[in-house]
């Protein structure tokens, strides 16, 4: 099957391979990258069909609003109160200012963070041999030279920041797709409560469409350049791609923690403040502070489990990397990428002596 090399004894289209222990068969990988774009168009397609689909609810729009240039003009099904599509248009408003105003404070101390950690292991890395710039023998392909902990520690350090980006990314539109679709679910279930649910459905598959997408084309093209350098170094190239998923789960942390944080000390506040002082019960729409608390499920409950979905994602599509260069750890080669593939025995491979993969 044509297609470019990109994981070592992995090929997608034969259906009847066969797998067993036994003396060293070399294997290559063919992998078609039409089909992760494919992947990745459906994923964005999709997404943003399902975007468009929700913002064909109609908001009424005050000055600054920012979502919506419409005014509601007909007759709801029967309900045609304006005033209440006005106050769920400012509330909206002020929930999405507030989260993004949070989300851009949170970002500028991980930026930070992000430097910081990367040269940490940049330093950690490349001092493992002192910085070499000479190639020295693979740990588990003894004939094979293997890139410098230099090169490892440049590109596992990219992969690492390409994983935060990615994860900060997933967990920001995540956050703008639930502040858009919250006045227009609350307006949808004045209608009932099927129409509710899907307009609140669509809005979540945009934010799991959307960071399974991009964190599969990242990935994808990580790769494919940090094969120009590495060539068949598998080893080395395993090793560097791995900081992608350490990237994602840093992020996810911050933003699991950090938002969960506000989000309790905004619930708590704002209970306390009403119920004590006056008397207001909880949630209640006069207790200003109830904003803050809105503002806070978005920042914790949505952008920071974005940025988890993301983490999880992003490990467990790395996961079989780590596994195939530590292959005293299983008994049989059975990890899969997150494609589903099978193995072709045609080529040159760093496989371990004891496993054979045949058609």
């Amino acid at each position: 099957m044509p297609g470019a090399n990109l994981w070592p004894g992995l090929s997608i289209g034969s259906p009847n391979n066969c797998y067993s222990q036994g003396p060293r068969a070399p294997c290559q990988s063919s992998i078609l990258p039409t089909d992760l774009i494919q992947v990745f168009l459906v994923g964005i397609g999709f997404a943003l069909l399902q975007w468009f689909l929700v913002s064909k609810v109609r908001v009424s729009v005050e000055s600054g609003n920012g979502y919506s240039d419409r005014l509601i003009g007909e007759e709801e099904e029967g309900v045609d109160n304006l005033d209440v599509s006005l106050k769920c248009a400012e509330i909206q408003n002020a929930i999405s200012v507030g989260a993004t105003s949070f989300l851009y404070t949170e970002y500028r101390y991980l930026c930070i963070f992000m430097g910081v950690f990367g040269a940490i292991i940049f330093l950690f890395l490349g001092s493992v041999q002192g910085f070499s710039t000479k190639s020295e023998p693979c740990t588990y392909s003894k004939g094979n030279l293997c890139k410098p902990a230099l090169a490892n520690a440049i590109f596992s350090t990219i992969a690492f920041l390409l994983g935060a980006l990615t994860s900060v990314l997933s967990g920001f539109l995540g956050m703008k797709i639930a502040t858009y679709a919250n006045a227009r679910t609350t307006l949808q279930a004045r209608k009932g409560v099927g129409k509710a649910f899907i307009t609140a459905f669509r809005s979540g598959a945009v934010m799991g469409f959307l960071l399974s997408a991009n964190g599969l084309l990242v990935l994808y093209v990580s790769i494919n350049l940090f094969k120009l350098y590495y060539g068949d170094d598998w080893e080395g190239l395993y090793e560097s791609i791995t900081g992608y998923g350490l990237g994602g789960s840093s992020m996810a942390l911050f933003g699991r923690v950090g938002g969960g944080i506000y989000t309790k000390a905004a619930d708590v506040g704002a209970d306390l403040v009403g119920k004590v002082e006056r008397n207001i019960p909880e949630d209640d729409p006069r207790n200003p502070a109830v904003i803050a608390d809105n503002v806070g499920d978005n920042v914790g409950d949505i952008a920071g489990m974005g940025s988890d979905l993301f983490g999880s994602y992003a490990e467990s599509s790395l996961q079989h990397f780590s596994l195939r260069q530590f292959h005293n750890l299983v008994s049989s080669m059975t990890t899969q990428p997150f494609l589903s593939t099978d193995y072709k025995c045609n080529g040159n491979s760093s496989l371990p002596d004891n496993y054979t993969f045949c058609n």
